[in-house]
């Protein structure tokens, strides 16, 4: 099974941020919303990287705060792509 730690969540959050810009490009604008949530995902993983005790409850935190950001990555980049294409 795949193992996640902080590092692997990093890149994650690198890689959400990436595809939220390439999205934006691909619709002729930059969506700033995006671009932010994917700056906190960095943001908040580097701080729990810098400051994580190897609890598992934090760990766990970690793990859910990233997977609401991806989330809402996701979400604005496919309403932000049906908008463009229904318009």
């Amino acid at each position: 099974m795949f193992k996640l730690t902080t590092p692997t969540l990093l890149i994650q959050n690198l890689y959400n941020l990436f595809v939220s810009a390439v999205t934006s490009e691909v619709s002729y604008m930059i969506n700033i919303g995006t671009l932010l949530f994917g700056l906190a995902g960095i943001i908040i993983s580097t701080v729990y990287i810098l400051k994580l005790k190897k609890s598992k409850i934090q760990v766990y935190k970690f793990l859910y705060i990233s997977m609401i950001l991806s989330v809402l990555l996701t979400l604005n980049s496919s309403v932000q792509v049906l908008y463009f294409t229904w318009r």
